[in-house]
């Protein structure tokens, strides 16, 4: 059974293994720390977890519910759009996530958890007026 660090890190290197983002890692960074240098970022922080034991006798399931901090800073470019550096982003997170087991047809972090996937609703900043984008994106990952 994978341990909660596997998973995180699994999950972390996902994310950076597709290349769109500058900057990866674990702990979230205050918005304003991150300059169009810097962007597009996603940090992935644990914000929940449920346990479901069905009996005594049987493992428990285990669901990492992470939440994507996902900074993109456009800068004073009056003709880039903020809404489309966060929808660059949510294409990254779903390429991170497309599947990798035929099977199930799900993504697995090769083959250490049962299922990872965007889950839940995306909340949107996309900043028009300073060009600071933020997005708030649901993964769940369920561990057998």
């Amino acid at each position: 059974m994978a341990t909660r660090e596997q998973v995180a890190e699994a999950l972390l290197a996902a994310v950076k293994a597709v290349g769109y983002f500058k900057q990866t890692g674990r702990r979230a960074r205050a918005p304003a720390a991150i300059g169009p240098d810097q962007s597009p970022a996603c940090f992935l922080v644990v914000s929940d977890e449920q346990i479901v034991a069905e009996s005594p006798a049987k493992p428990p399931r285990r669901t990492l519910l992470f939440t994507a901090f996902v900074y993109n800073d456009i800068g004073a470019d009056p003709n880039a759009y903020p809404e489309t550096a966060l929808n660059n982003a949510m294409e990254a997170l779903e390429r991170a996530l497309a599947p990798d087991n035929d099977t199930l047809r799900a993504c697995t972090l090769g083959g250490l958890v049962f299922a990872a996937l965007l889950r839940g609703r995306v909340r949107r900043a996309p900043a028009e007026l300073t060009g600071k984008a933020l997005a708030l994106v649901p993964i769940e990952v369920v561990i057998p």
